[in-house]
């Protein structure tokens, strides 16, 4: 499903192992969409913002 260019850079460079690494370890984020987004606004507010 990949775009082309993308396809040809993991025939490229890919491992055969990577296959089951992704398959084998599946990723979760650690908090719901919505928390996820208070708290990089709540980041940019207090501290990327400069506490303005």
């Amino acid at each position: 499903m990949a775009p082309p260019e993308s396809q040809q850079v993991i025939a490229q460079y890919g491992r055969p192992e990577y296959d089951a690494l992704i398959r084998d370890h599946p990723t979760a984020t650690p908090l719901a969409t919505k928390d996820i987004v208070a708290a990089f606004d709540r980041g940019d507010r207090e501290i990327g913002g400069g506490g303005q």
